[in-house]
């Protein structure tokens, strides 16, 4: 952790990240990596106002709100460096890993003609959800490979789905997710393995730029789920 020496709190590094931005001794200890959150803010927003626009009702309402989560719990973490800070990060990043694999899911019993009913996905959500939140208490090391995994599975889900789909689907929404994310997480890791890094840039770093593509990436995974709601066009 790049920590001043002179600061009196603070020696969590969470779940082992070192982010490249100097700790300030104040109420915010990564300046930053903290006003950068407001990218997931705007797109949940954003989202919200589109699902109300085209009347949706279900499981891709909640991407927003999860969004906005994501971006206050980010804050959280990033505002203090402290381990409940982290595992409320951590836990709004599995609330929509979970719901990215639980709309594949539904797709590929609809596939199978086999629907699962809302209540059974409300409870296979709920119950994966705290399974993740326990695992990251019990092991705080846990927390990003956890993530890792969910991400991992919705993909493979998704080679699947394209494989043996019989609808025709716009895949161009999905690239963009695709690339957004991709993009974001090589400049976060140039951050991360200091290759770039500038300890006291407070204005916008590595990790700065993975918060506001993730944000991006999410607006985009929106777009192409909306495709498969009732009476929807991806576009």
């Amino acid at each position: 952790m790049l920590q001043s020496p002179e600061c009196p709190w603070g020696s969590f590094a969470p779940s082992e990240v070192d982010f490249c931005e100097a700790n300030v001794c104040g109420w915010v200890v990564e300046p930053a990596n903290s006003i950068s959150c407001i990218g997931y803010v705007i797109v949940g927003i954003l989202l919200m106002r589109a699902a109300r626009k085209e009347r949706l009702h279900g499981f891709l309402t909640l991407m927003g709100p999860i969004a906005i989560a994501i971006g206050v719990f980010s804050v959280a973490l990033h505002a203090t460096l402290t381990r409940w800070g982290s595992f409320l990060d951590l836990s709004s990043m599995y609330l929509m890993a979970w719901l990215f694999l639980l709309l594949n899911y539904r797709r590929l019993r609809e596939e199978k003609r086999a629907p699962v009913g809302a209540r059974t996905l409300t409870a296979v959500y709920v119950a994966g959800n705290i399974g993740a939140a326990l695992a990251q208490l019990l092991w705080a090391k846990a927390g990003i490979p956890i993530f890792g995994l969910l991400i991992i599975i919705t993909g493979l889900s998704e080679i699947a789905l394209w494989r043996g789909q019989k609808r025709r689907v716009d895949y161009r929404w999905f690239w963009g997710t695709a690339l957004s994310f991709g993009l974001s997480l090589f400049v976060w890791a140039l951050d991360l393995t200091r290759v770039v890094c500038v300890p006291d840039n407070h204005v916008f770093t590595g990790h700065s730029f993975w918060h506001f593509g993730n944000a991006v990436s999410i607006y985009a995974y929106y777009r192409f789920y909306r495709q498969f709601e009732p009476g929807a066009s991806s576009r």
